[in-house]
Protein backbone atom coordinates (compact mmCIF):
# COMPACT_ATOMS: atom_id res chain seq x y z
CA UNK A 1 0.00 0.00 0.00
CA UNK A 2 1.36 3.69 -0.45
CA UNK A 3 2.69 5.18 2.17
CA UNK A 4 1.21 8.61 3.86
CA UNK A 5 1.42 11.62 1.22
CA UNK A 6 3.51 14.12 1.76
CA UNK A 7 4.29 17.69 0.43
CA UNK A 8 8.01 16.81 0.43
CA UNK A 9 7.69 12.95 -1.40
CA UNK A 10 8.12 12.38 -5.23
CA UNK A 11 4.64 9.90 -5.97
CA UNK A 12 4.01 7.52 -9.08
CA UNK A 13 1.22 8.50 -11.38
CA UNK A 14 -0.12 4.52 -10.92
CA UNK A 15 -0.67 5.09 -7.26
CA UNK A 16 -2.93 8.10 -7.86
CA UNK A 17 -5.01 6.41 -10.51
CA UNK A 18 -4.99 2.58 -8.06
CA UNK A 19 -5.85 4.84 -4.75
CA UNK A 20 -7.65 8.31 -5.43
CA UNK A 21 -9.81 7.95 -2.50
CA UNK A 22 -5.96 8.31 -0.58
CA UNK A 23 -4.02 10.83 -2.17
CA UNK A 24 -7.30 13.17 -2.94
CA UNK A 25 -6.58 16.25 -1.15
CA UNK A 26 -3.08 16.06 -0.45
CA UNK A 27 -0.36 17.96 -2.32
CA UNK A 28 2.70 16.34 -3.91
CA UNK A 29 4.99 16.50 -6.11
CA UNK A 30 4.87 14.56 -9.79
CA UNK A 31 8.25 13.72 -12.41
CA UNK A 32 7.77 12.81 -16.10
CA UNK A 33 7.04 13.69 -19.61
CA UNK A 34 4.14 16.24 -20.83
CA UNK A 35 2.24 14.06 -23.26
CA UNK A 36 0.16 16.81 -24.34
CA UNK A 37 -1.36 20.33 -23.92
CA UNK A 38 -3.65 22.58 -24.50
CA UNK A 39 -2.72 25.41 -27.10
CA UNK A 40 -3.05 28.56 -24.16
CA UNK A 41 -0.84 25.95 -21.91
CA UNK A 42 -3.49 26.25 -19.07
CA UNK A 43 -3.18 22.35 -18.96
CA UNK A 44 -1.61 19.17 -19.84
CA UNK A 45 -1.04 15.47 -19.52
CA UNK A 46 1.64 14.43 -17.81
CA UNK A 47 3.38 10.32 -18.18
CA UNK A 48 5.98 9.00 -15.33
CA UNK A 49 5.91 5.52 -17.13
CA UNK A 50 3.14 4.21 -14.61
CA UNK A 51 0.45 6.28 -15.83
CA UNK A 52 -0.74 9.18 -17.37
CA UNK A 53 -2.53 11.81 -15.17
CA UNK A 54 -4.39 14.93 -16.31
CA UNK A 55 -2.88 18.63 -14.76
CA UNK A 56 -5.17 21.47 -14.45
CA UNK A 57 -3.43 24.80 -13.99
CA UNK A 58 -5.99 27.15 -14.29
CA UNK A 59 -7.40 27.16 -10.62
CA UNK A 60 -4.12 28.54 -10.29
CA UNK A 61 -4.14 31.07 -12.86
CA UNK A 62 -0.98 29.21 -14.32
CA UNK A 63 -0.27 28.67 -17.76
CA UNK A 64 3.06 27.24 -19.31
CA UNK A 65 4.89 27.30 -22.23
CA UNK A 66 4.59 24.78 -24.89
CA UNK A 67 6.82 21.81 -23.61
CA UNK A 68 4.96 18.66 -25.24
CA UNK A 69 7.97 16.09 -25.28
CA UNK A 70 9.66 17.59 -22.19
CA UNK A 71 10.33 16.82 -18.79
CA UNK A 72 8.67 18.56 -15.97
CA UNK A 73 8.24 18.50 -12.35
CA UNK A 74 4.62 19.18 -11.25
CA UNK A 75 3.62 20.52 -7.54
CA UNK A 76 -0.07 20.19 -6.98
CA UNK A 77 -3.21 18.46 -5.44
CA UNK A 78 -4.89 15.58 -6.00
CA UNK A 79 -8.59 16.02 -6.59
CA UNK A 80 -11.57 13.97 -7.76
CA UNK A 81 -14.30 14.99 -9.66
CA UNK A 82 -16.77 12.58 -10.44
CA UNK A 83 -14.44 9.43 -11.48
CA UNK A 84 -11.98 11.56 -12.95
CA UNK A 85 -9.22 12.08 -11.02
CA UNK A 86 -6.55 14.93 -11.30
CA UNK A 87 -4.14 17.13 -10.21
CA UNK A 88 -4.44 21.08 -9.62
CA UNK A 89 -1.14 22.08 -10.34
CA UNK A 90 0.38 24.98 -8.33
CA UNK A 91 3.96 25.02 -9.46
CA UNK A 92 5.71 23.26 -12.92
CA UNK A 93 9.42 23.25 -13.00
CA UNK A 94 11.64 22.06 -16.48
Amino acid sequence: SPSTPDTTELEKIGNILSHPEFFEGHELILEGKIVSECGSGCWFNLDDGTGIIYVDLAPSNLVIPQKRGSFARVYGKVTKKSSDTYLIGTKVEF
